[in-house]
């Protein structure tokens, strides 16, 4: 196959930042103008009028706004936090059918977003240092486009899961010891839960003929746990 997946952006960055003695704060935000497109340079048989040449253009908005601060209560003691909501397009890939040999988009393609907040709490003195951050963040909207053998039709099918919905929220604390001019330990321990927060929705289509197999068939995932995301973790 030969094809080309090609994504222009353009975008606006700024960002104001705030200093005194104790106290930091930044606000920044971007805007942006996101065109994604298909060409294809090879003509499929099964889609000789949707594989060859240019496809539609899928224009997005992308945005992001995020506000920082910092606070020193004292030499041992200060404090950090944060919160950020972006808007972002999904993968290229995740916008065609088949992007190795079709043009034909996804249905209905939306933005990506997420959110996100964390608060961090930090003790240091002499060769001592601890910092606790509790932490929450979401994604929105996001699409995969899967392509599988679906034996309950028994043909080979795209998957499209849209509407898939990520929460993750918990707690890290690290230390940090020194106890020698060149050597430092340190441990650090992690526990959160990280899980689908809605039910996914799943359209099939026929990887031959892209006929319609299922629709917005809704798939049980609202609570079950996130891949390759342990809810545990500690090292030192």
């Amino acid at each position: 196959y030969d094809y080309a997946l090609r994504r222009y952006d353009a975008s606006l960055f700024g960002a104001y930042r705030f200093h005194t003695t104790n106290f930091d704060l930044e606000i920044a935000a971007k805007f942006g103008y996101c065109d994604i497109s298909r060409r294809g340079f090879y003509r499929k048989e099964l889609f000789a009028d949707s594989s060859l040449g240019v496809s539609c253009h899928l224009r997005f908005a992308p945005y992001s706004l995020r506000v920082s601060a910092e606070y020193l209560i004292n030499d041992n003691h200060f404090v950090r936090g944060g919160i950020y909501v972006k808007s972002t397009p999904c993968e290229s890939e995740n916008l065609f059918l088949q992007s190795q040999y079709n043009n034909r988009t996804i249905a209905n393609p939306t933005a990506l977003s997420r959110f996100g907040a964390n608060m961090q709490y930090m003790f240091q003195r002499q060769n001592i240092a601890v910092s606790t951050t509790l932490f929450i963040r979401s994604m929105l909207n996001d699409t995969q486009v899967r392509h599988l053998y679906d034996d309950l039709w028994g043909e080979y099918a795209d998957v499209v899961t849209s509407n898939i919905d990520h929460l993750c929220y918990g707690m890290e604390v690290e230390v940090q010891y020194r106890f020698a001019t060149n050597f430092r330990a340190t441990a650090a321990a992690a526990v959160g839960r990280y899980k689908y927060s809605d039910n996914a929705l799943v359209t099939i289509y026929s990887d031959t003929t892209n006929a319609l197999i299922a629709d917005h068939v809704e798939s049980n995932t609202e609570g079950l746990s996130l891949g390759n995301m342990p809810q545990m973790t500690a090292t030192i």
